[in-house]
Parts: structure tokens; C-alpha cells; sequence
């Protein structure tokens, strides 16, 4: 009777880790904003990934289906959690890069009224 179970819970959570990976994957092209699908794209990823590794340690100790729903949970949070930091990394990057295309024109135009001055006083 033992021997019944487990495949079906292995199946059941691997199910359910695919299935969870393949909502995050879905929802991701909603209208959020880039942020909130770059931590909707990690969980799904780090929910997919924890549930295949999850399975192959529970699998080890006789338990995958267990292994794939703690994987799949844990691989969840923190692939939330890596992609919520990737998405604050390019917000600061965005900015950083607008902050600099600015510094430049302000730059060129300041260039340009010492090189009007120049000219004036060369006159």
C-alpha cells in the first residue's frame, strides 16, 4: 500500500510546483510593472527549480513527493526574493544612466557658453 502512495504524491507535488511555475510564468505578462514581473519571474523559476531538486533529496531519504513541496516553497521565496533584488538593481541602474545622460547635456551646454564667452572676448 506504501509503494501506491508515494508515486502519486511525488505526482502531486511535482504538479503542483509545475503548476505554480507556469501561473508565475502567465501572470508575468499581466500589466504589472517591471519590477513586480522580475519577482514574479523568480518565484516561478526558484518554485520549479526547488520542486525538481526538492523531489531528487526527498527521493534520497524515501519521501519525493514531501522533498518537492518544501523545494518548491523554498525555491519560491527565494527565487521571489532574488528576483525582487534584480529589479532594484536595474531601477538603480536606470536611473543612475539618466542621471548621467543629463550630467552630459548639462555639461555640452555648459562647454558651449564658455566657448560663446571665449569667442566674445576675442571680438
Amino acid at each position: 500500500m506504501t509503494m501506491l502512495r508515494r508515486p502519486v504524491l511525488r505526482s502531486r507535488s511535482l504538479g503542483l510546483g509545475l503548476a505554480l511555475a507556469l501561473t508565475a510564468g502567465t501572470l508575468s505578462g499581466c500589466a504589472m510593472s517591471p519590477g513586480q514581473q522580475d519577482t514574479l519571474q523568480g518565484v516561478g523559476i526558484g518554485a520549479a527549480g526547488g520542486a525538481a531538486l526538492g523531489a531528487i533529496g526527498g527521493a534520497i531519504v524515501g519521501n519525493p513527493g514531501m522533498g518537492a513541496a518544501v523545494g518548491a516553497a523554498t525555491g519560491a521565496a527565494l527565487g521571489g526574493g532574488g528576483g525582487y533584488l534584480y529589479s532594484k538593481y536595474n531601477q538603480q541602474t536606470d536611473q543612475q544612466t539618466a542621471q548621467t545622460a543629463q550630467m552630459r547635456a548639462q555639461l555640452a551646454q555648459q562647454q558651449a557658453e564658455i566657448n560663446q564667452l571665449k569667442a566674445q572676448q576675442q571680438k
